[in-house]
């Protein structure tokens, strides 16, 4: 083992050992200058009082600490012998200007330590707040460097070593040491407080807080630094919430709309709530982080400092040299030949790539395009792309397109499963993920979720012919000879347990029941060829149910009722929307009469489980689609409730998305947040969400209730994991919610669209409104399309709308765009039938 020396000088205000299971110290009681016993370090060490000058009323263990490299020394904590067999672990509250990574050891009577694996935690760059850090000694109890080796002994353990092994000097406070107590319990049980969206709300939306604990009566929102109050309202009546045994009352703000940002007081409530925004554009931030974090996710190419920044990293899994596998062999294709299947999307945590699960994570991105295309015509991700003039969320998705052609069988059609090592990687970055890679067995499940994405990926596509020659056809014949294998192979279940030579552990994705598949394809291909063997095909008989991979069907009623000039029958467009209206109204119910949190989350208690985020995520989903038909603003409010659930007024008190919010989930359960030595994780991830099953058996939970079954940490893959289905529903909402309320999208219309059917291949193609010059540094000229029924409009990327003037009645108009800014804009013009937009660009 490498020996590396420290030399540290502690200054020590107060030691207390705290009354509680297991022992602990604040640092709020000892005597000054001197070290109290407990606490060694065998370097001369140098004690004297220190007071936090920004929180006098607190005082913490100061360090400074110089690395050498002469010998291997720390700086411990003793204490009479504790019984950490049922709480295996040691939780750290500190603060620091400069990162660097601590590493803990337990001693026990015997003096071995726990050196078999290093337990160590990157400590954040960030000297304006403390943060608390759980070191997880589950299975580590065993001495293996040394003279002394052999299991550590958890039931007499006396002491913890504090070993800083990154090579560095620097300063650290330290607020408190919790060993062998569930400590962590204080951090995420958020019991009492104002739980709200982290980020914001919207000027012109609903703006609701849950509070817990205070007095009954007003609520005020203050300024920032507390010193004005702006606004004062009245909580609602005392309510309690089943799923976390909370009485809490609401507080609703929704006609403050004064831009600005802010924090609710609310007497007796010790702390303000968190800072918040209103503003018009408040989620086009994380609109665009939850799709960013597609990127971030994906396979076989390095991401680069100008895109990833601080999470830049090599390329990982070429899958040029993809085996396969005997599960997977057919004519053509043996055992163990080589097929390249580059690209695509990491599923979750883990490095493998799964058909089943992109399928409906695709659908949800193309469909985000599809329905509000003209927020995404602008939207920009920061991503390699970026300059070329497809719209960026599609350029994302195309990623993952890319890689799904080729998973399907060249010679009759059929789809592999899954792209995968036979076993889970280890918390190593992609570029050291080398084991050897598999497609397995071709299933109906796949091969029907592949035909879906593939018919509408052509339908989508196909405005983009110019850009992407040949794209939307082949994605056409590709989804038709993929239904084609279904429906020869109606039947064929992916189970690898029997698969063997090698065994296959990853992910399974099992489905034993494919009507709900066989429908939302055939709905797709309907949609984009308008050819009726495919409409006989589609389930319209069955209700709406919550999307999720499993649950497909509504995916197909969705796509139907956006399309519904290829519906064949008005009576079958009426059924379709009102299966969907029927489910939301179940949501919007919980949200706006029934929760005590006002949100529609818990609308059943199966709600609560694995991916509990996901279906907050798409309870919000459907209810978008029932305000789309209904212009009932009532299901938009019950969607955005949704929206600031996963943003922080949810039991724990906890943003649910990496990176977004004043206490965001920071240890998912995923791969290259736990490897890449970086403190913050990588952003825009959705995790799992409160799991009563707690199925990983970490330490740290704070409660078994649903609501409160939740820890911010990467040992908890049943909470903290993350997955490509679960952020694009996040992505989906954002996005819609902030386009629906910047009011740039068109008149609501149903998507008619005239399409030829001599082909079976036949696809869509959209209207493009010539430009000329683009860019343009003063006049743009505009042909039109079609007659135009009001006044064309230009918006910039957050949707601001510019006043055009002049005549817009001849073919063509021309825009003096000097009063713009350099930047994209895109122009609108409306006619009877729809609108068409098309981007432009203004330089200076």
């Amino acid at each position: 083992m490498k020996k590396v020396g420290l030399i540290i000088t502690i200054l020590l205000s107060s030691i207390l050992s705290m009354a509680q299971t297991g022992v602990g110290d604040d640092f709020e009681s000892a005597t000054a200058p001197g070290l109290t016993t407990g606490w060694t370090e065998n370097k001369p060490l140098y004690a004297v009082q220190t007071i936090e000058t920004t929180a006098p009323t607190n005082t913490q263990l100061y360090t400074k600490y110089t690395i050498t490299a002469t010998n291997y020394s720390g700086f411990a904590y003793a204490f009479s012998s504790i019984n950490m067999a049922d709480a295996p672990f040691v939780t750290v509250k500190i603060k620091t200007g400069a990162s660097f990574t601590l590493r803990i050891d337990l001693i026990d009577a015997n003096e071995r330590r726990t050196n078999q694996i290093n337990t160590t935690q990157v400590i954040k760059n960030d000297n304006t707040k403390y943060y608390d850090y759980l070191f997880d000694f589950t299975g580590r109890f065993y001495q293996q460097y040394g003279t002394n080796n052999g299991p550590v002994d958890a039931t007499q353990i006396k002491r913890v070593e504090f070993i800083i092994t990154a090579p560095s000097t620097g300063t650290f406070l330290m607020d408190s040491v919790m060993v062998g107590t569930r400590a962590k319990t204080n951090i995420t049980s958020g019991a009492k407080g104002i739980k709200l969206n982290q980020l914001g709300f919207l000027k012109e939306g609903p703006k609701k807080a849950v509070v817990n604990g205070g007095n009954a009566g007003d609520f005020y929102i203050v300024t920032d630094d507390l010193s004005d109050t702006v606004y004062t309202g009245t909580l609602s009546a005392a309510k309690t919430w089943s799923y976390s045994s909370e009485s809490v009352r609401i507080a609703d703000f929704s006609n403050f709309k004064v831009p600005g940002k802010y924090r609710m007081r609310v007497p007796g409530v010790p702390s303000p709530s968190y800072p918040f925004i209103i503003s018009e554009t408040t989620l086009n931030g994380i609109s665009k982080g939850s799709i960013k974090g597609f990127y971030y996710q994906r396979a076989s190419m390095a991401l680069t400092a100008p895109y990833a920044g601080t999470w830049a990293r090599a390329a990982g899994h070429p899958d040029n040299q993809v085996l396969i596998h005997n599960s997977a062999a057919s004519p053509g294709r043996a055992t163990g030949s080589k097929i390249s299947s580059p690209r695509g999307w990491y599923d979750a945590g883990d490095y493998n790539k799964y058909i089943v699960n992109s399928g409906i994570s695709t659908y949800t991105l193309l469909a985000s395009y599809e329905h509000f295309g003209t927020y995404y015509d602008t939207l920009k991700l920061n991503i390699p792309e970026s300059s070329n003039s497809i719209p960026d969320v599609l350029d994302e998705a195309l990623y993952n397109v890319r890689w799904m052609l080729t998973m399907q069988d060249p010679y009759d059609g059929g789809v592999y499963h899954k792209l995968t090592n036979a076993n889970f990687d280890g918390d190593v970055m992609p570029n050291a993920a080398t084991l050897p890679r598999y497609v397995v067995q071709k299933a109906t499940g796949a091969t029907l979720d592949f035909a879906a994405v593939m018919a509408q990926s052509a339908r989508i596509f196909a405005q983009f012919s110019t850009q992407l020659p040949g794209l939307s056809d082949s994605c056409i014949v590709a989804a038709k000879k993929a239904y084609d294998w279904a429906i020869l192979n109606p039947s064929i279940f992916y189970n690898q347990d029997v698969l063997a030579n090698p065994a296959i552990t990853t992910g399974g994705y099992g489905d034993y029941s494919f009507a709900d598949e066989k429908s939302w394809a055939a709905a797709e291909l309907y949609t984009t060829t308008r050819l009726t063997q495919y409409y006989s095909d589609i389930n319209l008989s069955s209700g709406a149910d919550l999307p999720g991979w499993q649950n497909v069907n509504t995916l197909g009623l969705i796509t139907l009722a956006h399309n519904s000039g290829n519906l064949s029958a008005p009576s079958d467009l009426n059924t379709v929307k009102n299966k969907i209206i029927a489910l939301a109204d179940g949501y919007k119910n919980e949200a706006l009469t029934t929760s005590a949190y006002a949100v529609a989350m818990g609308a059943n208690s199966g709600n609560f489980g694995w991916g509990s985020n996901s279906v907050a995520a798409n309870q919000a989903f459907i209810l978008i689609q029932a305000f789309n038909y209904t212009k009932d603003s009532s299901y938009l409010k019950a969607a955005v409730s949704n929206v600031d659930y996963l943003l922080g007024r949810n039991g724990i008190n906890y943003s649910f998305v990496t990176g977004y919010g004043s206490l965001a989930s920071n240890n998912p359960h995923h791969r290259v947040s736990q490897a890449d030595g970086i403190a913050a994780a990588v952003p825009g991830l959705l995790v799992g969400g409160p799991n009563p099953g707690q199925q990983d058996n970490c330490p740290g939970y704070p409660s078994s209730q649903a609501a409160l079954s939740y820890v911010d940490t990467d040992c908890s893959y049943s909470t903290n994991e993350i997955a490509i289905n679960w952020n694009a529903p996040l992505a989906y909402i954002t996005g819609a919610v902030q386009s629906i309320y910047s009011g740039i999208e068109p008149t609501a219309k149903d998507n008619i669209v005239d399409i030829p059917t001599s082909t079976r291949s036949a696809v869509m193609q959209n209207i493009t409104i010539k430009l000329y010059p683009n860019p343009t540094s003063y006049l743009l000229n505009v042909e039109k399309p079609f007659d135009l029924i009001e006044a064309p409009v230009v918006l910039d990327l957050n949707g601001l709308e510019y006043t055009i003037s002049g005549d817009w009645s001849g073919n063509t108009i021309q825009i003096n765009t000097a009063s713009l800014q350099a930047g994209m804009y895109l122009i609108r013009l409306q006619g009877e039938n729809g609108a068409a937009v098309q981007k432009f660009t203004v330089t200076k």
